[in-house]
């Protein structure tokens, strides 16, 4: 039980007409500021006696879905009581100070009540829907009691996708080593084809223990599965690489990829230059899990960018490695804080790792390398051991990204369908 806004401004009115009273001996302004203290108590009362039996219950559809996807919440209010309920108010809080809230005029027993609201879904993240609150006020609005009638919710809004060329098939060792469901037994071979090192993510059902005990380290079984791609997509969210802009652009590129690759089944892996590494692994658990760490991804003050280029170096990789960066260091581009961050350039570790992956791509926002005021005639470039894609402002990520496929690959863009949201 609480006091409104309007109750508040009773009280604050209330003890000025009682101390103008005193001040001034005036037994009517007294009598007014009574009359508030008399209005205040009988608003307690009803409120307290009006307990309506209600059930609130809040529905939202889908859970997980796309920005800029439809999401939407409806609540349903059910009197359970015996007599009618009196005028209700019902508001459901979403991240932050953001309410939507409802009037329900009185209920008989048994009736219900149904409403929705759509929820915001323009910009991507993880967002807390609730808790809802049903609650009563007194005739003039003086006192509100409210209960909680459904806890929060949790609604995830995956980055904006675009249509996009899932990568080929590329050259490599053991493309099917680190998934997680290994659905591909039934639809290709299994022939052994050498031993590497231990990756995370590996199946530990296919570590060759003699071998690992020769070497001490672990040592798994690698077979050639060539109809499965595997690919390795790296985010860079050093701070300062790359405008706010530039790197929402970077996320959506990235889940956009994802996308493509996963409705082509194929094994994927999420690292950031800050360190995080979601492992090798396919199926739709596997993409929600990258999806969900794209929708929360932030700019860090974190720069491991050399110890991911060396721990990748250092692994036996396979398949494909595709940067999303903003600046590269090393490019030379007026001696910037990306070309200051690394004596040995950010670009020629990605061109060292050209000879460890089949196939190995920069996405690069970065404002400086095109000024995107006019379509440049060649977005691809093709470096040794890099294929280096520019999106300059104001360019679609997806016609840079097919364009790239048609030159590397000869593959040309099949648009893929997109599901709005999921719900769960």
């Amino acid at each position: 039980m609480q006091l409104t806004t309007r109750g508040w401004s009773v009280v604050g009115s209330v003890l000025g007409l009682y101390a103008a009273g005193r001040a001034l001996g005036t037994v009517e302004l007294a009598m007014v500021a009574a009359a508030g203290v008399v209005a205040l108590l009988l608003g307690v009362v009803i409120v307290w006696v009006a307990r309506p039996d209600v059930r609130a219950r809040r529905t939202v559809r889908p859970h997980r879905l796309y920005a800029g996807a439809t999401a939407e919440a409806s609540i349903e209010l059910v009197n359970l009581g015996t007599r009618h309920t009196p005028v209700l108010s019902v508001t459901d809080r979403f991240t932050g100070r953001r309410e939507a809230r409802f009037a329900v005029p009185p209920l008989r027993s048994g009736e219900s009540a149904r409403g929705a609201y759509r929820i915001p879904t323009a910009r991507r993240g993880v967002f807390a829907i609730g808790p809802l609150r049903v609650g009563v006020t007194d005739p003039l609005g003086l006192i509100r009691r409210a209960v909680q009638a459904d806890p929060k919710e949790q609604v995830t809004v995956y980055p904006r996708v675009e249509p996009v060329a899932a990568l080929p098939l590329t050259a490599g060792r053991d493309l099917v080593g680190g998934a997680v469901n290994d659905f591909s037994r039934s639809r290709a071979g299994t022939e052994f084809h050498s031993l590497r090192e231990y990756q995370v993510g590996d199946d530990l059902r296919r570590v060759h223990w003699r071998s690992t005990a020769r070497t001490g380290q672990l040592m798994i079984r690698e077979h050639d599965v060539p109809w499965q791609t595997r690919a390795t997509l790296l985010l860079d969210d050093r701070s300062g690489g790359s405008a706010p802009a530039a790197f929402e652009r970077m996320v959506e590129a990235a889940a956009s990829v994802a996308t493509a690759l996963h409705q082509r089944r194929s094994i994927l892996r999420l690292l950031t230059s800050s360190g995080l590494d979601t492992g090798f692994g396919t199926g739709h658990e596997h993409f929600e899990t990258i999806m969900e760490r794209l929708a929360v991804a932030d700019p860090t003050g974190q720069d491991r960018f050399d110890d991911v280029a060396a721990r990748l170096h250092r692994q036996a990789a396979t398949g494909a490695l595709v940067v999303f960066t903003g600046e590269l260091g090393g490019d030379g581009a007026g001696g910037g804080r990306a070309s200051r961050r690394s004596a040995g350039g950010d670009r020629a570790k990605l061109a060292t790792l050209g000879r460890r992956y089949g196939f190995v791509a920069a996405v690069r926002f970065s404002p400086n390398a095109l000024d995107g005021t006019e379509a440049p005639a060649r977005r691809t470039t093709q470096l040794p051991g890099l294929t280096l894609i520019d999106v300059p402002r104001g360019t679609s990520f997806a016609d840079a990204w097919n364009e790239a496929m048609v030159v590397r690959f000869g593959v040309r863009s099949i648009p893929v369908w997109v599901a709005p949201g999921r719900g769960t």
